[in-house]
């Protein structure tokens, strides 16, 4: 009985409880669940803008796979008659050198672009716990509203895609002709054409990548490949906020001038090594001391424990060091694509070796990267401790690591 009349005690009223009607009133933590959920739509608005434009991409390759003379002509040689102002509207949108933001047919895509990326910003600028409830619930209202003025410029997209994937079908039939190779020529009418509109690529306009190495990286591939398959939108700014912090990992390792510097990168990882040498001295130590069965406990308890967590913090320190190369590496190959490489027009390699009777010397040229490179040298303790010595100078070191490298890079390609 004295169960039953504590738990009669302790249930409410009839009056405490609330209808079962009743809503139950929206937290804090409700309104920041759907910032979660409006970030996931405002990047779902611009991967539609990606599928547009792989549609949009492929449609102007086959533009530009009809001859010049006949896209511009009324009166082709199959069928009847073509409106002398469609084929100027085609012009207007695939021949163009202006950026996409001052094209009246891209006005809905920048329209989306503009409200989905604001969107994201917002979000990503509100940090949870410190908005009221009154202050998360203006800023969803301010969102739904946001979404809601995406519907009218996504239909105007559709539209004038739909409308210029109709006309350039209906031109491409027309044409018996494929200029895919004159299109490959970078001086040729056709391809000259076709680099401009290139140029007006969105990750081109925003300045992602350089102009003139890109066009020509991306002319080879869509001439190979076709369009396949790509973000743009989407990629333009999800990946901005990694590359930042990529730059920014590298920028922190190897731009630096001090040896403190230089030791505090390595810092973690000694503290680790220093560990495992006192834990393994503890286990040799306790070893030798006790009973059998508090040495086993020791062991299993204390000491097995213990490198099992080390082990993971070295695993974890390990990881940072091949991230860091990965992105070194993916930062090389960026500059290989997009700004050239050694056999082409456009060096991506700042330093080139200068020799004058068999002597390097230090290029003239491009001293901020000369500087960064020689600090980062000079934080290195095996050459402050050769430097010091008298051995060689900092530039001697430093120009002997560059060429080394080169050296046995032509090595391995010689092999």
């Amino acid at each position: 009985m004295g169960r039953i009349e504590a738990w009669n005690d302790d249930t409410a009223y009839h009056l405490e409880l609330a209808d079962a009607a009743t809503a139950r009133s929206i937290t804090t933590e409700v309104y920041e669940d759907w910032l979660n959920w409006a970030r996931s739509y405002a990047l779902a608005w611009l991967g539609i803008l990606d599928k547009y434009e792989l549609r949009f991409r492929a449609t102007g390759l086959k533009y530009h796979k009809i001859p010049f003379s006949l896209r511009h002509s009324a009166t082709l040689l199959h069928g009847s008659k073509i409106d002398q102002s469609v084929l100027t509207r085609l012009t207007q949108i695939f021949e163009t050198d202006r950026p996409r933001k001052l094209q009246s047919y891209f006005t809905p895509w920048m329209e989306i672009n503009k409200i989905a990326t604001e969107t994201l910003a917002e979000i990503d600028n509100y940090r949870p716990g410190f908005g009221d409830l009154d202050f998360l619930c203006a800023m969803n209202r301010r969102l739904d509203l946001s979404f809601a003025m995406l519907i009218k410029p996504l239909n105007i997209l559709r539209v004038g895609l739909h409308w210029v994937e109709n006309t350039v079908a209906l031109v491409a039939e027309r044409s018996p002709l494929d200029c895919c190779d004159v299109l490959a020529a970078k001086h040729s009418l056709e391809g000259s054409v076709f680099r401009r509109w290139i140029q007006t690529f969105w990750e081109i306009d925003s300045g992602t990548v350089r102009a003139a190495a890109y066009t020509e990286y991306y002319v080879g591939r869509v001439l190979a490949t076709g369009v396949g398959t790509g973000k743009y939108w989407s990629t333009m700014l999800e990946s901005r906020s990694r590359a930042e912090d990529s730059l920014m990992r590298l920028k922190a390792a190897f731009e630096t001038c001090r040896i403190e510097e230089y030791q505090a990168i390595f810092a973690p990882l000694s503290a680790l090594i220093q560990r495992a040498s006192d834990l393994r001295s503890d286990a040799m130590h306790s070893s030798l001391h006790g009973t059998v069965v508090q040495r086993y406990h020791h062991l299993m308890h204390e000491v097995v424990p213990t490198m099992y967590h080390l082990l993971q913090e070295i695993v974890q320190e390990r990881e940072k060091f091949l991230t860091l190369n990965d992105n070194a590496n993916s930062l090389d190959h960026i500059s290989q694509v997009f700004r050239g490489s050694a056999e082409s027009d456009h060096r991506y390699a700042w330093l080139d070796a200068y020799y004058t009777h068999g002597e390097r010397f230090i290029p003239a040229h491009m001293l901020e990267e000369w500087n960064t490179l020689r600090a980062w040298v000079w934080s290195l303790p095996e050459t402050q401790r050769v430097v010091t010595a008298g051995y060689r100078s900092l530039d001697e070191v430093t120009l002997e690591m560059v060429f080394s490298e080169e050296e046995e890079e032509e090595e391995e390609l010689t092999n």
